[in-house]
């Protein structure tokens, strides 16, 4: 009988690296996806954090009033949307008014500097030996050109800017409407999150991520409050010096770039004394007007990020002042000002997740310890007494067999 005989080809791609190529595929197709979808994913991640921010507060009602969640969702967001439509039909004129203003007024401001270069000339340059006068007209007069160009470009940019925030409305708004639906959703999409994870590491994983939300939570609360903290100071001591030294119909602007600017590092120490001159510039036209404000709203900065945010954010992350100003110079040190302003959050989580790998892989529980070495002491006690009981077993088994072995050697003998 003929038999065939089957010859198996060798595989031209190891199993291993063919699902690394499918692999690659699928997330260069995903990537190129999401490359296609910008505005959709900014929608939604904006609903996301909405929902994320938004569902603390629904939380705390539904525990301390014992409101249904439902209800409570509907009472938060028609607070946020009457408050925003106030604000918007209140402020939004009123700053977009002062900002064209200063646009109208750059003609003006440049006049002044010229008027200005002119009185330097004449008051101090004059005065200085013939061979150094020619370099200082020609640095005042870069100078002064440079200084133009560039609070025109700041003033334009904060117009385009303010006029960008008023033409997304409909992105926010939209992005408003979607976090309606995935607050409500809010525990059906944590509870997939969960099911995709293995059974053994669910309660670990839920506690690290509560860790992670309440750093990451209280990071966004802290530099949210802040942020406010720092207009409301600025908008004060502003209206407190117009109603004592001269009027200011900038405090406004000025404010919301201090709030604005203040989770930046280094850039809110400039901004905003920068258009504080620019401003007491344009209003007045005086240089000491302009230093008074600039002074002020540098003081305000000073005081909210040297005494205030360490304390409200070691409370809010849970770690030490001392721990918020390593954080943040190491993150300054390694990417700059992102790494400044994200350095606190990053270092706490993965302070978290050391914790968690450090008590999950590289230590045992003395509790889990100790209950395990008194299991196996009960089980050698265990093992004592039966092999004690098996000895006195074979011990009286010999003794009876002895006994029965005795009378045949007495009748033999």
């Amino acid at each position: 009988m003929n038999q065939t005989t089957v010859k198996i080809r060798p595989a031209f791609i190891h199993p291993a690296l063919s699902r690394l190529v499918l692999w690659l595929l699928v997330l260069g197709i995903a990537f190129w996806t999401l490359e296609q979808i910008k505005t959709t994913l900014t929608v939604f991640g904006l609903a996301f954090l909405i929902a994320y921010l938004l569902n603390s507060v629904v939380t705390w009602l539904e525990r301390r009033y014992q409101f249904p969640r439902g209800r409570a969702i509907l009472l938060v967001y028609l607070v946020l949307f009457t408050t925003g439509a106030v604000a918007t039909a209140l402020l939004v004129p009123m700053i977009v008014g002062q900002v064209n203003a200063m646009v109208t007024q750059l003609p003006e401001f440049s006049q002044r500097l010229t008027a200005l270069a002119g009185i330097l000339q004449e008051n101090y340059i004059s005065r200085v030996p013939l061979q150094y006068q020619a370099q200082l007209e020609e640095a005042l007069r870069s100078s002064e050109s440079s200084a133009a160009e560039m609070a025109k470009s700041m003033l334009m940019g904060m117009r385009n800017f303010i006029l960008h925030l008023v033409s997304a409305a409909f992105l926010i708004f939209t992005s408003l409407i979607v976090s309606i639906y995935v607050i409500l959703r809010w525990g059906g999409i944590w509870q997939s999150l969960l099911e995709i994870l293995p059974l053994g590491y669910r309660h670990e994983i839920v506690n690290l991520a509560r860790d992670l939300n309440k750093i990451f939570g209280g990071y966004l609360k802290a530099q949210i409050t802040l942020a406010s903290t720092c207009g409301l100071l600025t908008f004060g001591l502003l209206m407190l010096h117009s109603l004592l030294i001269h009027s200011n119909p900038y405090a406004l602007v000025i404010s919301v770039v201090a709030a604005l600017t203040l989770p930046i590092p280094v850039l809110n120490q400039v901004i905003p004394p920068i258009t504080a001159i620019i401003l007491g510039m344009i209003n007045v036209g005086h240089m000491s007007y302009a230093i008074q404000l600039a002074v002020l709203v540098y003081a305000v900065n000073l005081v909210v990020e040297r005494v205030l945010a360490p304390r409200i954010m070691s409370e809010a992350v849970g770690v030490s002042p001392l721990f918020v100003l390593l954080a943040a110079f190491s993150g300054a040190e390694l990417l700059g000002p992102v790494g400044a302003l994200v350095g606190v959050p990053l270092a706490a989580m993965i302070k978290s997740i050391f914790v968690w790998f450090h008590g999950r892989f590289l230590t045992v529980d003395e509790e889990a310890e100790q209950a395990h070495m008194a299991s196996l002491e009960s089980e050698e006690i265990a093992l004592k007494a039966r092999l004690h009981t098996v000895e006195a077993r074979l011990a009286a088994m010999e003794e009876r067999q002895a006994r029965r072995i005795s009378p045949r050697r007495r009748r033999l003998s």
